[in-house]
């Protein structure tokens, strides 16, 4: 019988009830889809922070027996490796995590199909072993996408504040940058509805892979790029639509590095904020830009501004 390769995450009672605590970061600044990077930012609770640690490691399924743990189960054992690695820098925050083996019980084929579709208006996010995945919905579009986790699988309402946002704004024709695309999940989406032409950029080869991996899925959407960039230190070509579903820290900090990405005319959607981020994220981008849209969902914030 296969073993899957696990962690059993133990949080701080603290932490488990949701509040923030200071700890050690991550080395480096991610900047994966949903909140990649989060890691670093003292303001979210630690299991924010956990997760995003998580995100584009090749979980397979998470499950909470309580507040307080947390079975991590992976696919393989380096992906076990790396998370181990990452989490050892949240050490100081009180979180203990141990290694193990978990007996495939039919337990990983249980805990995924809990995870179904999504529809954020006129697009559905499916998992491959969701009906909704091979039957085609009436006005609608269907993206499917091998979730890990819910970061950038549609489950997580910063990637759902960013699909509404991009119906708004209307890619066919136009041109889309994804920075820190993770799953690819947007910037798929993007390149579906009809955009010209779509770039997908990340920092971790590892995201790229799933990514490209989605992009299969749906059947290899001929407008879509992708390739290891970072935003702030390359020459990017300016995007009508550009998506940038960071933490509030990482927006606020790449202001203009972001809207220096949008082409004449464009405009940035930007996810990834807390509430209580909000006022500082909006303050900094109405100095360089009209922010002309802000919605919340779950205790997220989106955000559309035009430089």
């Amino acid at each position: 019988m296969r073993a899957w390769p696990a962690l059993i995450l133990t949080f701080p009672s603290s932490a488990a009830s949701g509040e923030c605590t200071d700890g050690g970061t991550a080395a480096g600044t991610g900047t994966g889809t949903g909140t990649d990077g989060a890691f670093d930012d003292p303001m979210l609770s630690l299991p924010d922070r956990v997760s995003a640690v998580l995100d584009g490691l090749d979980v397979v399924a998470i499950e909470e027996s309580s507040d307080e743990i947390w079975r991590v189960s992976f696919r393989e054992p380096t992906a076990r490796s790396r998370a181990a690695r990452a989490l050892d820098d949240l050490a100081g925050s009180g979180l203990r995590f141990d290694e193990v083996d978990v007996p495939d019980d039919d337990w990983a084929r249980r805990s995924q199909a809990a995870l179904g579709a999504i529809r954020v208006d006129a697009v559905i996010v499916a998992p491959p072993w969701d009906p909704t995945a091979t039957v085609a919905t009436p006005g609608a579009l269907t993206v499917i996408v091998e979730p890990g986790m819910g970061f950038g699988s549609g489950h997580h309402a910063t990637t759902r504040l960013c699909l509404r946002a991009l119906q708004i704004l209307a890619p066919q024709g136009r041109t889309v940058l994804d920075i820190g695309t993770g799953s690819g999940v947007l910037a798929i989406a993007a390149a579906m509805l009809g955009a010209r032409s779509v770039l997908a950029i990340d920092v971790d080869p590892d995201a790229l892979e799933s990514a490209r991996t989605n992009a299969a899925l749906n059947n290899h959407p001929p407008a879509l790029a992708l390739r290891v960039a970072d935003f702030r230190t390359e020459r990017l070509p300016p995007a009508d639509i550009v998506f940038a579903n960071l933490t509030g820290a990482m927006l606020a900090a790449s202001a203009a590095d972001i809207l220096a990405c949008c082409a004449r005319g464009g405009a940035a959607i930007l996810s990834g904020i807390t509430i209580e981020e909000a006022a500082g994220v909006v303050e900094t981008y109405a100095l360089r830009a009209a922010v002309e849209w802000q919605a919340e969902e779950d205790g997220w914030i989106g955000l559309v501004a035009r430089p």
